[in-house]
């Protein structure tokens, strides 16, 4: 696929079948991954001046942003889907 050529990085998202068959979304020349975990402070006056956090418990996030080249296939319309009604899929 000549858009793909000189991609940094290239999206691709699964079939939900077993096993997956990938489909290539989009070649991304600029790219960002953002893998974070925040801690839950349970912190009261009965603490005794120290800080406590709730063990096991927390918000995980991950955030994928970039731009390059899209395909304009049903891979981006699958994606968006997805992404829209909460649904997770595989990526490669």
């Amino acid at each position: 696929m000549a858009v793909e050529k000189g991609s940094a990085f290239l999206l691709k998202i699964g079939n939900g079948g077993a096993p997956a068959a990938y489909a290539t979304i989009a070649g991304m020349r600029t790219t960002l991954v953002s893998v974070n975990g925040e801690t839950v402070n349970i912190t009261s006056k009965d603490s005794g001046g120290w800080r406590q956090l709730l063990p096991d418990a927390g918000v995980r996030s991950v955030s994928v942003s970039g731009a390059g080249i899209f395909t304009g296939s049903a891979a981006e319309v699958r994606l968006r889907d997805h992404a829209l009604s909460a649904a997770i899929d595989d990526y490669l």
